[in-house]
């Protein structure tokens, strides 16, 4: 939990980013809170970028810090989490096999042989 009262509106966003982030990876208070912290410590550029092994401190142009992290589930690739935005890239995998199957008629098709009897 963070133990900082928040006295912006940006801060509560960011306090709820950070909560959202719990969704996807495992932390512990502290973590949470240093999270916060970077976060608002430079709100135009700071970032945390985490991917299904490792979470990032950046800077807006580096890495600066590196933690390995463990994921709750493997439904994404990446998260990346600043004052300005919360994305999400989802995991995709691939699967192999003929599901494909095309559909049926084409109406367009018809409406075409309708204009030509007309």
């Amino acid at each position: 939990m963070i133990n900082k009262a928040a006295k912006t509106y940006n801060e509560i966003i960011i306090k709820k980013k950070c909560y959202d982030l719990l969704k996807y990876i495992y932390l512990t208070d502290d973590e949470l809170n240093k999270i916060y912290d970077f976060l608002l410590k430079d709100k135009n550029n700071n970032k945390i970028i985490v991917t299904q092994n490792s979470l990032f401190y950046n800077d807006g142009k580096n890495n600066i810090l590196s933690l390995p992290i463990v994921p709750k589930n493997g439904s994404f690739d990446k998260l990346e989490v600043s004052c300005l935005i919360f994305t999400i890239v989802p995991h995709y995998e691939p699967h192999s096999g003929g599901g494909f199957s095309s559909g049926g008629g084409s109406s367009n098709n018809n409406n075409n042989n309708n204009n030509n009897n007309n």
